[in-house]
């Protein structure tokens, strides 16, 4: 097969986006690794968003200011499956609970914005009660985002489904995850007959996505997590009176005292940067040997078993599943010099499963040449860099092998696969 304690400030490059700007206080939470694309990573602290979307991170040694463009992610997302999320039509997700519904808007309260009210339009779906299977909570999220649908869907905690037109749910002054909330009901109107259903008894509800406010395509966007769970597509900040506005792609804006507001932020990717992303490009081939019969197909920014890229309890946005034996083979792209990425096991695999990744270029004339070669990578290991130097290559080539005890639970994740100029 082939195939610096003064604290001075340094700029590593320059870019523009237009926003207000936000002075963020100093933190007192650990220090978050902060991945540029050009440069090697850091421990720092987000301390400034400018006026320009240049990133203010604080280090032991200095302020090192990062334009967005230039920043392939800041810390990590970690999910909070204590809380109920309302995903919007724009992919954001907020931890929130959910007060009421008048038929067409949502009233939601949560910790950092406050109470506010969500059109249904803006809305894709709640989750009350989030499966404690990781597959499972992939699929019902993954439903809710992706899944078209003609009507509203109520799903119901013993698996029941029930579609129809939801038309409201009074509001007695308490969340409706508090257990006083738990006589509320909501109205389920089918072409037939109208339905009240327990909130108690609900896990999720979809809202009719054909009705849903298409997310305005913007040149910057970037993905915000917070402490709690949120995760949130944001376009522009604003800073008035020592209070932050955002503004999400679905023209939702949300407000909170500014100080507070960084002090939540755990997570910052922008949607586009210098990098390319394998995830993004078609391969030139892709094979898959099985170990007895099974095959196995790869997966675009999720594992292979089309979950979410999610190792030690992290969630990856940007990556590949493969499963041993495989063999993925791009294209390289002209003025590229790096791949780099991180290599780990899915957390589906637990502390089992076993993978060898070796990394191939081919030239444009002659044999394909082995470029890298990781160690044994195991269940529960943590990601293991990778950077090759691609010099005059026209191919680069992915190859996951078992390692041991066959093929079994062999789950690899390319995480952040990318190529660097």
């Amino acid at each position: 097969m082939y195939w610096m304690r003064d604290y001075s400030t340094k700029v590593i490059s320059t870019s523009c986006l237009l926003v207000a700007i936000v002075q963020a206080p100093s933190m007192a939470q650990t220090n978050l690794i902060v991945q540029p694309i050009q440069s090697e990573p850091f421990h720092a602290q987000l301390t400034d968003i400018d006026h320009e979307w240049r990133i203010h991170f604080r280090t032991a040694d200095a302020v090192t200011v990062v334009p967005i463009n230039d920043l392939l992610y800041y810390g990590a997302y970690r999910e909070n499956n204590n809380r109920s999320l309302v995903v919007l039509s724009d992919g954001s997700i907020l931890a929130a609970d959910v007060l009421a519904f008048n038929g067409e808007s949502l009233l939601v309260f949560n910790e950092l914005f406050g109470e506010f009210l969500l059109p249904s339009e803006q809305l894709r779906g709640v989750i009350l009660t989030l499966p404690t299977a990781t597959t499972r909570h992939d699929q019902l999220l993954h439903q809710i985002q992706h899944e078209a649908l003609q009507n509203d869907r109520v799903i119901l905690d013993n698996g029941d489904v029930l579609e129809g037109l939801l038309t409201g749910m009074p509001q007695n002054g308490s969340r409706v995850n508090d257990t006083a909330a738990t006589t509320l009901w909501i109205t389920l109107k089918s072409p037939r007959q109208s339905t009240k259903v327990p909130f108690e008894k609900v896990a999720a509800f979809f809202f009719n996505s054909s009705l849903a406010t298409t997310a305005r395509p913007l040149e910057q966007a970037v993905v915000i997590g917070f402490a709690d769970g949120s995760k949130l597509t944001v376009s522009s900040l604003e800073i008035h009176d020592k209070n932050i506005t955002v503004s999400l792609l679905t023209n939702v804006r949300l407000s909170a005292d500014a100080k507070t507001f960084f002090s939540q932020v755990r997570y910052l990717r922008p949607l586009k940067n210098d990098a390319i992303f394998l995830s993004d490009e078609k391969p030139v081939g892709f094979k898959s040997i099985p170990f007895l019969k099974r095959k196995w197909k790869y997966q675009n920014d999720r594992n292979v078993l089309n979950g979410q890229l999610r190792t030690r309890g992290i969630v990856y946005a940007k990556g590949l599943g493969m499963h041993s034996t495989s063999r993925l083979a791009y294209d390289l792209p002209k003025g590229f010099r790096l791949f780099q990425a991180e290599v780990a096991l899915d957390d589906v695999a637990g502390l089992h499963g076993s993978v060898i990744l070796r990394v191939f270029l081919i030239p444009q004339d002659g044999q394909p040449q082995l470029a890298f070669e990781s160690p044994v990578i195991r269940g529960g290991n943590k990601p293991l860099p990778i950077s090759v130097t691609l010099n005059d290559a026209r191919l680069i080539a992915l190859i996951v092998e078992f390692a041991d005890r066959g093929d079994t639970l062999d789950h690899a994740n390319i995480l952040n696969a990318r190529f660097v100029r």
